[in-house]
């Protein structure tokens, strides 16, 4: 009754550590000012994978093109991790540019006539 159980002893947990997850979306950087306390490596790299995601999720449908970047860094300052998810968009050979306006090629317009 007194003994404590392993699992709920606290010196088995790795040390939690701070990061700080800055972003980088067309050159212009946000500075994480918050940071995040997290025990494992796996966990940074998750969390900046979710963070490049989820902003490209909202800011590809505005873009031809778009590069995130994620720089992860310690309190003490030092960059522990970096990841970079590019967008590019190119009209092919062959293919009418759509227009502006309706978004349709001269072609698609046509057809609908």
């Amino acid at each position: 009754m007194g003994d404590i159980d392993e699992a709920s002893d606290s010196s088995n947990l790795a040390p939690m550590a701070k990061y700080y997850f800055d972003v980088i979306v067309g050159g212009e950087t946000e500075l994480d000012e918050h940071g995040l306390e997290l025990s494992r490596f796996e966990d940074v790299r998750r969390e900046a994978g979710r963070i490049l995601t989820d902003i490209a999720k909202f800011e590809i449908s505005n873009a031809d093109e778009l590069m995130v970047e994620v720089s992860v860094r310690e309190s003490e300052g030092s960059v522990v991790y970096y990841g970079d998810l590019s967008f590019r968009t190119h009209v092919c050979a062959g293919t009418a540019k759509p227009n502006p306006e309706t978004g349709m090629s001269a072609s698609e317009q046509s057809a609908r006539l």
